[in-house]
């Protein structure tokens, strides 16, 4: 999959479920403030990382999603939950209650982070 022209193809989703204000940290149009490459990096994490299934998993938000990729990713670096939010837009990830300020996602939770993290946190008990 090209994730560049995936990118270029569902910019317009930042807008409508944006505020058009790019100085919030939680607007996903804040997105569009990372370099092409760190873009690129954050949208096929969502692509790789999660699963799609038909109920909203309340067990995560986008608040909560954005830091395994910071925390638990290799090469993984600091983003708004803006930033998050619109990556996962991009990736194809419709957010249940896009009036909340952390969106829920209806994601498995047999996606590779989330069993990852599973795993990791099985390891430090």
């Amino acid at each position: 999959m090209d994730v560049k022209k995936l990118i270029q193809q569902r910019t317009s989703l930042l807008k409508k479920y944006g505020r058009d204000q790019l100085k919030q940290a939680n607007d996903p149009l804040i997105f569009q403030k990372l370099s092409p490459e760190d873009q690129q990096k954050l949208v096929s994490y969502c692509i790789q990382s999660f699963k799609h299934r038909k109920t909203p998993n309340n067990r995560w938000s986008s608040y909560g999603l954005k830091h395994l990729f910071e925390d638990e990713e290799p090469g993984g670096f600091y983003v708004y939950n803006g930033q998050f939010k619109g990556a996962m837009l991009i990736a194809g990830f419709i957010p249940e209650a896009a009036g909340e300020l952390n969106w829920i996602y209806c994601i498995s939770q047999r996606s590779p982070a989330l069993v990852k993290h599973n795993k990791l946190i099985a390891k430090r008990v």
